[in-house]
């Protein structure tokens, strides 16, 4: 499976980032590299703030964390569920195939 990014050490940073927007929340949600692993995140726009972070076992499993995480956000919020996500490649990565 291609992930997007070119294969070789992992660089911090490097990932995916999605947007959520539903009723009047919206949400970005990232998947990326850090460095001591990957990490889910969770960031509400509206209120300038991270919703949630938790760790993962690769980018794959950081993109399922942080959509169950922002779907039981979305909930809690009474925002209903969670809209079909859309991945990109986050346009800060330094390993992006193509990129520089």
């Amino acid at each position: 499976m291609s992930l997007g990014i070119r294969p070789g050490f992992p660089v911090t940073g490097d990932g995916y980032q999605a947007e959520v927007n539903t009723k009047d929340q919206y949400l970005r949600l990232f998947a990326e590299i850090y460095s001591l692993g990957y990490l889910a995140v969770v960031f509400d726009v509206n209120r300038k703030q991270r919703v949630s972070r938790e760790d993962a076992d690769n980018l794959d499993d950081a993109k399922t964390k942080a959509e169950s995480l922002a779907a039981g956000y979305l909930r809690y919020r009474g925002a209903g569920e969670l809209p079909p996500v859309n991945w990109v490649l986050n346009p800060q990565s330094k390993a992006a195939i193509g990129g520089s």
